[in-house]
C-alpha cells in the first residue's frame, strides 16, 4: 500500500483489505476432476458465494446448467461428447469464475 501526500492512509488501507477479502472470496470453491470423465464437482467452503453454473462447449452453446444447493454439486457429464469446456460460476458478489475443464471417456 502506497500512501501520498493528502491521502487518508487508514482509509486506504480498509479499502486495500477489502478488496483482499474480496478476491479471496472469489476462490472460495474448486472443480474436480479435470479431466472429468462421469461428472465433475464443485466444492464450496463458503455456500452463500456460489450461486449458479453453467458449462459451455467450443461453440460457446450452454450444454448444461444448475443452482448450487450443497457444498458439493455434482455436474453429470457422462452424456456429453469428450472435448472442452467452459464452466462459468455466478457468485453472489457477481464476480464470474471461469476455468476451462477437459471431459474424456
Amino acid at each position: 500500500m502506497w500512501c501520498y501526500s493528502g491521502e487518508d492512509c487508514a482509509a486506504k488501507k480498509k479499502s486495500d483489505d477489502q478488496a483482499t477479502i474480496e478476491k479471496s472470496r472469489v476462490t472460495d470453491f474448486s472443480i474436480y476432476p479435470n479431466p472429468a470423465d462421469q461428472s465433475l464437482t464443485i466444492y464450496s467452503s463458503n455456500l452463500s458465494a456460489v450461486e449458479e453454473y453453467a458449462l459451455y462447449n467450443t461453440q460457446g452453446k450452454v450444454v448444461k446448467t444448475g443452482i448450487v444447493k450443497n457444498s458439493i454439486t455434482s455436474i453429470p457429464t457422462q452424456d456429453l461428447p469428450a472435448g472442452y469446456y467452459v464452466i462459468k460460476i455466478k457468485q453472489s458478489n457477481d464476480q464470474p469464475y471461469v476455468r476451462s475443464v477437459v471431459i474424456s471417456h
